[in-house]
């Protein structure tokens, strides 16, 4: 689920739950106040049938925090499953990608952004010639960024993009070498995407 929703969304999720359990309360609290108004009379119930009613009210809390408990223990378990899941993982890697050069001599690219990956990871480029990325994100609801920081290579990029959001970043690489883009995005104590295994190789050639 924290790979679906995202870090940034679990304590969302979290108070959603908090809202919903409080909204559920003061509608039985608003029901056990109608059900005493049990006829045109407006009479009050009393003995056995204010009991009765009592132990409704109650059955019904209880149910809707025994909901929203499980809720919270659903979430929970995910949260830690997953942590767990992705502790140790090594990003995968895949095939060198080679950008295409245009007619206008811009080297051009597109990198996919989804849940804690680039695709491609391994992106090879000319030095000396101006390099355009396309970034598209494929996420729902994470954001992520794309970082390359090789000052001297003269690689210095940071863009956020959005989720389902496309970017486009331009710059020219100055020497051959190869170097590291990643996304810093983090969330307290939570690790970083990067930490996650979202980075990948930008390589240029003579």
């Amino acid at each position: 689920m924290r790979r679906i929703f995202g870090e940034q969304n679990i304590f969302g999720l979290g108070l959603i739950c908090a809202a919903a359990h409080n909204q559920i309360l003061r509608w039985v609290d608003a029901w056990h106040s109608l059900s005493k108004r049990v006829n045109p009379k407006r009479c009050v119930l009393t003995g056995p049938d204010v009991f009765d009613r009592r132990k409704r009210v109650s059955r019904v809390r209880r149910a809707a925090r025994c909901v929203i408990c499980c809720w919270g223990v659903v979430l929970l378990a995910s949260v830690v499953s997953s942590g767990i899941g992705a502790e140790g993982q090594a990003p995968l890697s895949e095939e060198a990608v080679v950008a295409e050069l245009g007619a206008d001599g811009v080297q051009r690219a597109t990198i996919i952004l989804d849940s804690y990956s680039y695709s491609p990871n391994h992106l090879v480029v000319q030095a000396g010639k101006p390099v355009e990325l396309t970034l598209t994100s494929v996420t729902f609801l994470i954001p992520h960024n794309f970082i390359l920081n090789e000052p001297d290579a003269g690689l210095v990029v940071e863009e956020d993009v959005s989720a389902g959001d496309t970017e486009t970043v331009r710059f020219t690489p100055t020497q051959p070498g190869t170097f590291v883009f990643y996304c810093d995005r983090k969330l307290w104590f939570f690790p970083s995407h990067r930490e996650e295994g979202m980075e990948g190789r930008l390589e240029v050639k003579e």
